[in-house]
């Protein structure tokens, strides 16, 4: 989140819904989908008027070798992961220790922007 704030939530049995954690500007989520390809494991709702950065799953992945990023994104998740209640365990499934060692292997560096990008408000030269 660039800027707002945002609320990150399940799903109760009966139609409630269990608020997990806030957010605001410098928060990230979606990184659990993101990264092992397993479904969603809350719902994010804005409840200000936000600015928010997505940011493609490959592109996460790529910039997993980078140790900064990679304790951040992983301390996250694993407190994330930490508040869910073991009802919610069958949900997360897909996160297998395959896919979190595929996590920590390097990846190809990927370019932040296109060859052509002349950094004069988007135009280009070719």
């Amino acid at each position: 989140m660039l800027d707002g704030s945002a609320a990150a939530g399940i799903p109760e049995d009966g139609g409630g819904y269990r608020g997990l954690s806030t957010m605001g500007a410098g928060d990230f989520f979606g990184e659990i989908a993101a990264l092992t390809g397993s479904p969603r494991t809350a719902d994010v709702v804005a409840d200000a008027d936000s600015v928010v950065l997505e940011v493609p799953a490959a592109a996460l992945r790529a910039t997993m070798v980078v140790p900064e990023i990679q304790r951040l994104v992983f301390s996250t998740l694993t407190s994330r992961l930490l508040r869910t209640e073991s009802a919610d365990l069958p949900r997360l499934a897909g996160v297998d220790q395959e896919s979190l060692r595929d996590l920590r292997t390097p990846r190809p560096a990927v370019e932040a922007l296109p060859r052509s990008y002349s950094g004069d408000g988007g135009a280009s030269t070719s």
